[in-house]
């Protein structure tokens, strides 16, 4: 069991670094960061305790909050495809169809 980030996952990681960077420093970034890690092996250990999203239903897209974003996500097999983390100010229920997921 593990999970793996699709690449506007990835590029949401990064935006979410250089942010934290700018905006404090590189050990928040960091500390930020490992969270969010830590996060994602919590829904691999817990994958039901994101809850479904309705607006993506029928791909089983869940959302877990973690501070200021949203991490997005699916169960495929054993394993967690995470697919975006979005701010909490951008709209969850829009954010994949703009990145083109699922």
């Amino acid at each position: 069991m593990g999970y793996r980030l699709t690449g506007p996952a990835q590029r949401d990681l990064d935006e979410i670094e250089q942010y934290t960077i700018e905006q404090w420093d590189i050990l928040q970034a960091i500390d930020y960061i490992e969270q969010l890690q830590a996060s994602f092996q919590l829904l691999v250990e817990f994958p039901d305790k994101g809850r479904i999203d309705e607006a993506y239903e029928a791909h089983e897209v869940r959302k877990f909050p973690l501070k200021h974003h949203i991490i997005l996500y699916r169960i495929v097999g054993d394993d967690i495809e995470i697919l975006a983390v979005p701010h909490g100010s951008k709209d969850p229920d829009n954010y994949l169809l703009n990145i083109g997921e699922p």
